[in-house]
Parts: C-alpha cells; sequence; structure tokens
C-alpha cells in the first residue's frame, strides 16, 4: 500500500496537552527546538497535513 502525499495519521491533542503546549510557545526560556516541535504538534492537533506543517514551519525555520 503506498501512502498518499501529505496524508498522514490525524492528531488528537487533548485539551490539557493543547495548553502545555501553548504555554512552551508563549515561554520566553523555552529552547528554539521545543518551541518548533510544540508548534509542529500543535498544527497536526488542527487538522494540518505533513505537507502543510512542512511547507509553513520549514519555511520559516529557513530550511
Amino acid at each position: 500500500m503506498m501512502a498518499l502525499k501529505g496524508v498522514g495519521r490525524r492528531v488528537e491533542v487533548s485539551e490539557e496537552d493543547r495548553r502545555e503546549l501553548e504555554r512552551i510557545v508563549r515561554a520566553s526560556s523555552s529552547e528554539v527546538r521545543m518551541v518548533e516541535r510544540a508548534r509542529i504538534v500543535l498544527a497536526a492537533g488542527e487538522g494540518l497535513t505533513t505537507e502543510q506543517i512542512v511547507r509553513e514551519w520549514g519555511a520559516r525555520s529557513g530550511r
């Protein structure tokens, strides 16, 4: 079976986890890599595809 480009498993993020991820993103003391990962998980939880996330966050991180 071939995977469809940009289609992946739906990520379910609980309300508690979402709040923690948002706290990480907002905290000035958070490591840059941790903030990037938190944003990716939040985006996936909002239903963005892998392709959309790469396009959005890859461009922001200069990749």
